[in-house]
């Protein structure tokens, strides 16, 4: 095994490969798949399969390619579903209904899961960073 150092804030870093399909561009939210091994693929919070927060990508890669996955600390530049808004730090984010994106409100229609991926620091644009703290929260019916 070797070892990189990717950033210089405190950070949790595993090497994971891509799923079928892969994983589009750094910043993702990404969810933990079985699939001939330990993969991931960007999470999104219509569907339970995929709804279970793991944490960002740190890079795309295509099916099979390794993928830095970020995992704890703080994530910068993670894929927001809006625009950043400065009242909303400190407050919660979510796993969006879009593939790979966040969110600041959480999910509400029947069917989705409600899952939180950490604590909004800051921003710009569609570009959060964010304390990750991974929770499940509901199953909407």
């Amino acid at each position: 095994k070797s070892v990189r150092v990717v950033s210089n804030f405190p950070a949790l870093i595993r090497i994971v490969n891509a799923g079928a399909g892969g994983v589009a561009a750094s910043g993702h939210a990404l969810y933990a798949r079985n699939s001939s091994g330990f993969k991931v693929n960007s999470a999104d919070a219509n569907v339970v399969a995929t709804s279970k927060f793991i944490g960002f990508s740190l890079n795309s890669g295509a099916e099979n390619q390794p993928v830095d996955v970020q995992i704890a600390g703080i994530a910068k530049g993670c894929l927001a579903d809006g625009a950043f808004n400065a009242a909303n730090i400190g407050a919660n984010v979510y796993l969006s209904g879009t593939a790979g994106t966040i969110t600041a409100t959480a999910p509400s229609t029947t069917g989705d899961t409600v899952f939180k991926c950490g604590i909004l620091l800051d921003g710009s644009g569609t570009a959060w960073d964010v304390l990750i703290q991974p929770q499940f929260i509901a199953q909407l019916n």
